[in-house]
């Protein structure tokens, strides 16, 4: 499981999930062949949302790019799921499947719908655990906001956010 089932985080997230309008939206997994151009529109329709001063497109959009390519290749166990409204990619994830343990590697949501980043978080999950996988490594966080995102969780283990700024002098 990712979470210890209790908290004000975790509530949080239950009342996010029940204030997201569900109209209109369908999880279905990725077929990397049929849907890795939307897949790019998406992930740089994503990116406009974010802080130019603190990130470039280059910085947002290459770790997607680069596991979109990885899917397509076959050589690793990596699956995605995305959420559409009204056939538009509105969210997705990446994720690699090992076993009992997955591997969570890119998740995007459309900022303009709340609840939307917990609702794929959560469908993830409960795709995973349906299929045999019992914990899933949500990953690091580049941002502040992205930590704070993960933390609502309540992750059964975490470790401090650390940044490091380098001055060239």
């Amino acid at each position: 499981l990712v979470t210890e089932l209790y908290g004000t985080k975790l509530q949080q997230v239950r009342q996010r999930l029940n204030q997201l309008d569900k109209t209109g939206l369908v999880v279905q997994s990725i077929d990397i062949e049929k849907d890795k151009s939307a897949l790019i529109e998406a992930t740089y329709e994503w990116a406009t949302t974010h802080d130019k001063e603190k990130y470039t497109y280059e910085d947002l959009v290459s770790p997607s790019l680069y596991l979109f390519n990885l899917m397509g290749s076959g050589r690793f166990n990596l699956y995605g799921q995305k959420v559409t409204r009204d056939n538009k990619i509105k969210a997705f994830c990446i994720y690699e499947q090992n076993q009992i343990i997955a591997n969570e590697f890119s998740i995007s949501a459309d900022k303009n719908i709340p609840g939307l980043s917990e609702f794929q978080m959560y469908q993830m999950c409960t795709k995973l655990y349906s299929m045999g996988t019992r914990y899933v490594n949500i990953g690091g966080s580049e941002t502040v906001g992205l930590d704070r995102f993960k933390k609502k969780f309540n992750p059964i283990i975490s470790h401090e956010l650390c940044s490091y700024i380098c001055k060239n002098k």
